[in-house]
Protein backbone atom coordinates (compact mmCIF):
# COMPACT_ATOMS: atom_id res chain seq x y z
CA UNK A 1 0.00 0.00 0.00
CA UNK A 2 1.42 3.11 -0.89
CA UNK A 3 1.27 6.78 0.93
CA UNK A 4 -1.93 8.64 1.20
CA UNK A 5 -2.95 11.97 2.11
CA UNK A 6 -5.84 14.25 3.51
CA UNK A 7 -6.35 18.07 1.99
CA UNK A 8 -5.92 20.56 4.63
CA UNK A 9 -7.50 24.46 4.52
CA UNK A 10 -6.49 26.68 7.00
CA UNK A 11 -6.38 30.28 7.66
CA UNK A 12 -2.76 31.80 6.84
CA UNK A 13 -3.28 34.38 9.43
CA UNK A 14 -5.53 35.78 11.88
CA UNK A 15 -5.87 35.49 15.73
CA UNK A 16 -6.97 32.32 17.21
CA UNK A 17 -10.29 32.60 19.10
CA UNK A 18 -10.81 32.24 23.02
CA UNK A 19 -13.57 30.00 22.93
CA UNK A 20 -13.40 27.43 19.51
CA UNK A 21 -16.38 26.41 18.93
CA UNK A 22 -18.62 29.05 17.65
CA UNK A 23 -16.19 29.57 15.08
CA UNK A 24 -15.61 25.80 14.32
CA UNK A 25 -19.70 25.48 13.82
CA UNK A 26 -19.51 28.77 11.89
CA UNK A 27 -16.82 27.06 9.53
CA UNK A 28 -19.32 23.70 9.31
CA UNK A 29 -22.29 26.32 8.59
CA UNK A 30 -20.34 28.01 5.54
CA UNK A 31 -19.92 24.96 3.98
CA UNK A 32 -24.00 24.25 4.65
CA UNK A 33 -24.89 27.60 3.08
CA UNK A 34 -22.63 26.75 -0.51
CA UNK A 35 -24.46 23.84 -0.28
CA UNK A 36 -21.60 21.45 0.51
CA UNK A 37 -23.15 19.63 3.51
CA UNK A 38 -26.85 18.91 4.15
CA UNK A 39 -28.84 21.53 6.24
CA UNK A 40 -28.51 21.17 9.59
CA UNK A 41 -24.84 19.68 9.67
CA UNK A 42 -23.28 22.23 11.73
CA UNK A 43 -26.31 21.72 14.68
CA UNK A 44 -25.96 18.04 14.03
CA UNK A 45 -21.66 17.63 14.21
CA UNK A 46 -20.09 14.88 15.94
CA UNK A 47 -17.21 15.27 18.31
CA UNK A 48 -15.52 12.47 17.97
CA UNK A 49 -12.71 10.66 20.71
CA UNK A 50 -9.81 13.06 21.53
CA UNK A 51 -7.51 10.96 20.03
CA UNK A 52 -8.36 11.71 16.80
CA UNK A 53 -8.19 15.35 15.19
CA UNK A 54 -5.49 17.15 12.96
CA UNK A 55 -4.33 18.24 16.50
CA UNK A 56 -4.38 15.21 18.34
CA UNK A 57 -1.02 14.75 18.97
CA UNK A 58 -1.07 18.56 20.41
CA UNK A 59 -3.79 17.20 22.80
CA UNK A 60 -2.30 13.89 23.87
CA UNK A 61 1.07 15.81 24.65
CA UNK A 62 -1.24 18.11 27.16
CA UNK A 63 -0.21 21.06 24.87
CA UNK A 64 -3.87 21.63 24.62
CA UNK A 65 -6.53 21.02 27.12
CA UNK A 66 -10.75 20.14 26.44
CA UNK A 67 -11.71 23.13 26.74
CA UNK A 68 -8.97 24.92 24.48
CA UNK A 69 -10.20 23.39 21.11
CA UNK A 70 -13.45 22.42 19.56
CA UNK A 71 -13.32 19.14 16.82
CA UNK A 72 -16.32 18.20 14.81
CA UNK A 73 -16.22 14.96 12.65
CA UNK A 74 -19.12 15.35 9.36
CA UNK A 75 -19.15 11.75 8.07
CA UNK A 76 -19.49 11.39 4.43
CA UNK A 77 -23.64 10.51 4.05
CA UNK A 78 -23.59 14.33 5.08
CA UNK A 79 -21.82 15.65 1.99
CA UNK A 80 -23.37 16.68 -0.82
CA UNK A 81 -22.56 15.99 -4.86
CA UNK A 82 -21.97 20.07 -4.66
CA UNK A 83 -18.83 19.08 -2.59
CA UNK A 84 -17.30 17.52 -5.67
CA UNK A 85 -16.69 21.61 -6.85
CA UNK A 86 -14.31 21.20 -4.53
CA UNK A 87 -12.75 18.40 -4.08
CA UNK A 88 -12.56 14.67 -5.28
CA UNK A 89 -15.54 12.45 -3.79
CA UNK A 90 -16.15 8.36 -3.46
CA UNK A 91 -19.62 8.03 -4.75
CA UNK A 92 -19.24 4.81 -7.56
CA UNK A 93 -17.97 1.37 -6.60
CA UNK A 94 -15.59 -0.64 -8.18
CA UNK A 95 -18.06 -1.08 -11.33
CA UNK A 96 -18.01 2.52 -11.72
CA UNK A 97 -22.00 2.32 -10.59
CA UNK A 98 -23.64 5.21 -8.62
CA UNK A 99 -23.23 4.76 -4.54
CA UNK A 100 -23.59 7.06 -1.52
CA UNK A 101 -20.81 9.19 -0.76
CA UNK A 102 -17.93 7.19 0.89
CA UNK A 103 -15.19 9.53 0.96
CA UNK A 104 -14.20 12.34 2.00
CA UNK A 105 -14.61 12.31 6.01
CA UNK A 106 -14.44 16.35 6.48
CA UNK A 107 -13.00 17.50 10.12
CA UNK A 108 -13.34 20.76 11.34
CA UNK A 109 -11.08 22.13 13.91
CA UNK A 110 -10.24 25.35 16.19
CA UNK A 111 -7.86 25.50 18.30
CA UNK A 112 -7.00 28.49 21.05
CA UNK A 113 -3.29 28.92 19.94
CA UNK A 114 -1.44 28.86 16.92
CA UNK A 115 0.96 25.51 16.45
CA UNK A 116 2.32 23.81 13.54
CA UNK A 117 1.18 21.34 11.08
CA UNK A 118 4.15 18.60 10.72
CA UNK A 119 4.24 16.16 7.54
CA UNK A 120 3.62 12.87 8.43
CA UNK A 121 5.63 11.87 5.37
CA UNK A 122 8.97 13.98 5.59
CA UNK A 123 8.54 15.89 8.84
CA UNK A 124 7.97 19.49 6.93
CA UNK A 125 5.60 22.30 8.56
CA UNK A 126 3.08 22.12 6.63
CA UNK A 127 1.87 25.56 8.50
CA UNK A 128 1.15 26.98 11.56
CA UNK A 129 -1.76 27.81 12.07
CA UNK A 130 -5.34 27.73 14.51
CA UNK A 131 -8.09 26.21 12.69
CA UNK A 132 -7.92 23.23 9.80
CA UNK A 133 -10.77 21.97 7.67
CA UNK A 134 -9.66 18.52 6.70
CA UNK A 135 -11.25 16.39 4.19
CA UNK A 136 -10.32 12.54 5.00
CA UNK A 137 -9.29 9.65 2.09
CA UNK A 138 -8.83 6.74 4.40
CA UNK A 139 -6.85 4.26 2.50
CA UNK A 140 -7.01 6.10 -0.91
CA UNK A 141 -3.29 6.08 -2.47
CA UNK A 142 -1.73 10.09 -2.84
CA UNK A 143 -2.68 11.14 -6.37
CA UNK A 144 -2.37 14.78 -7.54
CA UNK A 145 -6.16 14.48 -8.90
CA UNK A 146 -7.25 13.10 -6.06
CA UNK A 147 -5.29 15.41 -3.70
CA UNK A 148 -5.89 18.84 -4.23
CA UNK A 149 -8.66 21.53 -3.85
CA UNK A 150 -10.27 21.11 -7.63
CA UNK A 151 -11.50 24.82 -7.30
CA UNK A 152 -9.25 27.61 -5.39
CA UNK A 153 -12.38 30.62 -6.33
CA UNK A 154 -14.77 28.62 -5.00
CA UNK A 155 -16.97 30.77 -3.39
CA UNK A 156 -16.92 28.42 0.28
CA UNK A 157 -13.17 29.75 0.74
CA UNK A 158 -14.35 33.45 0.45
CA UNK A 159 -16.68 32.55 3.14
CA UNK A 160 -14.02 30.44 5.14
CA UNK A 161 -11.51 34.18 4.85
CA UNK A 162 -14.76 35.71 6.36
CA UNK A 163 -15.29 33.32 9.50
CA UNK A 164 -11.43 32.80 10.29
CA UNK A 165 -10.89 36.74 9.22
CA UNK A 166 -7.80 35.86 7.53
CA UNK A 167 -6.85 34.44 3.75
CA UNK A 168 -7.22 30.45 3.53
CA UNK A 169 -4.53 28.58 2.17
CA UNK A 170 -4.78 24.32 1.47
CA UNK A 171 -1.48 21.75 1.60
CA UNK A 172 -1.57 17.98 1.47
CA UNK A 173 -0.97 16.68 4.32
CA UNK A 174 1.20 12.91 3.16
CA UNK A 175 1.34 9.64 5.87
Amino acid sequence: MGLGGNIIVFPVAGSPPTDPDPIARLAVAAFERHGLLLPDTASACVTPKPWIGRFAEHREKGILAPTEYALYLVQPERVTLAMRELVWILDVDQEGKQVPIELPYVEFSVITRKLPIINGYDGRTLCTTWATIDFGYEDVRLDEEIHRIRNERHPVLKSLAEVFSSPVSWDVFVG
